[in-house]
């Protein structure tokens, strides 16, 4: 096995040597069985429309969460023949009756991965731990979805790309905005005109707006030492804040408190 290893660097070291050069980029499919929760939830509370904007979309697997089939052992959401996704479940399960009418959806990211071109294919998959075969055969279902979707990631720093979309934002829906294990990455000034991004427009306008997020709680305001992760929820009319559940950074399990 090391002869071989040695070989494949000695041949492929320039491959090697670029790849290590680039940040590492993920995308964690799991996470949208957490997210689902504040997705069910904006459903019942608007009866409208959504229009979805993601921040951090990497190449864009988690844009077609709907298309997911979540299952617990408690309860299963989403058509069965989408990319499985499953997590150990504590706690009351979502708002399952409702279904979420999505209008849009748009994603951003610095550095989108174009999984229609094999070699960004190969490089977002090689972030998968390889003895981990149900992440890997997650990952190849959700690729193959996005690329039955055709779907695309726009390049752009995110506040840049928030302010102007959400300047434009239309008056007859519900505009979601929403990201997972994101916010710890851009710079503090970044953090800052997202958020003045997303209030201003919430106060600006009468149409509802959310902004949901699964993130360090660190990253929240919470505790710098936690090392615990929140799914939590701000609605407008009112700014609303709302923890929904805490989880780990790949959702392997998602613990929702009694009401």
């Amino acid at each position: 096995m090391w002869a071989a290893a040695r070989a494949f660097l000695a041949t492929d070291r320039s491959w090697v040597e670029s790849f290590l050069q680039l940040a590492p980029q993920t995308n964690e499919t799991t996470r949208s069985i957490a997210l689902l929760i504040g997705f069910l939830e904006l459903a019942r509370r608007f009866h409208l429309p959504m229009e979805l904007f993601e921040l951090g979309a990497s190449a864009g697997l988690n844009v077609s969460w709907d298309h997911f089939c979540h299952r617990t052992r408690e309860w299963t959401w989403g058509p069965a023949g989408g990319p499985r996704i499953d997590t150990r479940w504590e706690g009351p399960p979502p708002a399952l009756e409702e279904q979420p009418r999505i209008r849009a959806r748009r994603a951003c990211d610095q550095n989108p991965l174009d999984v229609r071109d094999p070699a960004q294919r190969l490089r977002l998959r090689a972030y998968v731990w390889a003895d981990q075969a149900d992440r890997l055969a997650r990952f190849d279902a959700a690729v193959a979805l996005a690329l039955r979707r055709n779907v695309l990631v726009e390049r752009a720093d995110a506040a840049d790309w928030l302010e102007e979309r959400l300047a434009a934002r239309p008056e007859d829906a519900l505009t979601v905005v929403y990201h997972s294990v994101f916010l710890q990455y851009p710079p503090p000034d970044t953090r800052r005109r997202i958020r003045r991004a997303i209030v201003q427009a919430a106060e600006s306008g009468a149409a509802p707006l959310a902004w949901l997020r699964l993130e360090p709680e660190a990253v929240l305001g919470g505790p710098p030492d936690s090392v615990r992760f929140l799914v939590d929820m701000i609605t407008w009319p009112g700014g609303e804040r709302r923890t929904l559940a805490e989880t780990d950074g790949h959702a392997r399990f998602v613990r929702v408190p009694s009401a």
